[in-house]
């Protein structure tokens, strides 16, 4: 089974997938990896960025501390939902811990390999700043995360196009991403103090 339909039966299997189409399942799926996704980004704040701004080393400890929470409060309430709902089981008090050996390996398998792969992701990622400011005189900073140099192109491309003044791209490190906090600025509003 390959990994997005193995995602799909432990994670999203449930009374609110069980008559959808591919393509409604698809969305779904695509919904939960931008939720875990936005959750991983969460926890590697909380744990590696300390009380200045400033990023700490990531270490094994730290690792295991990240991947551990994202194990308990992510993944293991979804997986035994689906569990509970695929078995017909109605015990509220019913954990990861009462399913058995062979499921909770295959669990745990899966688990290390979704981590796995949205933390290659992040390390490999493609990082863009990008600034503009608009005919009327608004800016606005951001960065993205694209996967290839062939999706950040077009995404540069794009952007450029759509520029209504000045504006700039440059590249950047995850680093920054990770500490990055948006600006925005309407300095029409400001010139008239509205």
């Amino acid at each position: 089974m390959n990994f997005y339909n193995q995602v799909c039966t432990a994670l999203l299997t449930n009374e609110f997938t069980d008559d959808k189409s591919f393509a409604e399942m698809r969305d779904a799926f695509d919904q939960m990896w931008s939720n875990f996704t936005g959750q991983y980004l969460r926890l590697y704040r909380e744990i590696h960025i300390d009380e200045n701004g400033e990023i700490k080393e990531e270490t094994d400890a730290t690792k295991r501390l990240l991947k551990g929470t994202l194990r308990l409060e992510w993944f293991n309430p979804r997986a035994v939902r689906s569990h509970k709902w695929i078995h017909e089981i109605d015990d509220d008090s019913y954990t990861i811990e009462n399913m058995r050996a062979p499921k909770r390996k295959a669990l745990t398998e899966l688990f290390d390999w979704m981590f796995q792969r949205l933390d290659q992701e992040f390390k490999d990622g493609i990082y863009f700043y990008c600034w503009s400011r608009d005919c009327d005189q608004c800016e606005s900073d951001n960065i993205y995360r694209f996967k290839h140099w062939l999706e950040a192109a077009e995404w540069i491309q794009s952007f450029y196009d759509g520029l209504e003044g000045p504006g700039h791209v440059e590249p950047t490190s995850f680093k920054h991403y990770i500490t990055f906090q948006q600006e925005f600025r309407d300095r029409r509003a400001e010139q008239y103090n509205y």
